[in-house]
C-alpha cells in the first residue's frame, strides 16, 4: 500500500520512512480489473512524479 505521495505504508497504515513505490507495484485504479497493455502507464508516471518531489522536499 501507498499514500498519494507514493510513500509506503506498513500493515498499520503508517509511512515505511525512505520507501516508496511507484508504477505496478502500487495499487492499480482499476481495482483488481486490468483492461489492457498500457493501462499502468499514466499512473505509474504520475506517482513516480508525486514520489520524487516528496523525496526531494520531505
Amino acid at each position: 500500500m501507498t499514500d498519494g505521495d507514493g510513500r509506503a505504508l506498513d500493515p498499520f497504515d503508517e509511512v515505511i520512512l525512505g520507501l516508496f513505490a511507484a508504477g505496478n507495484t502500487t495499487s492499480n485504479p482499476m481495482g483488481p480489473g486490468y483492461p489492457g497493455a498500457g493501462e499502468t502507464l499514466g499512473p505509474g508516471m504520475t506517482m513516480g512524479y508525486a514520489a520524487g518531489r516528496r523525496a526531494v522536499n520531505g
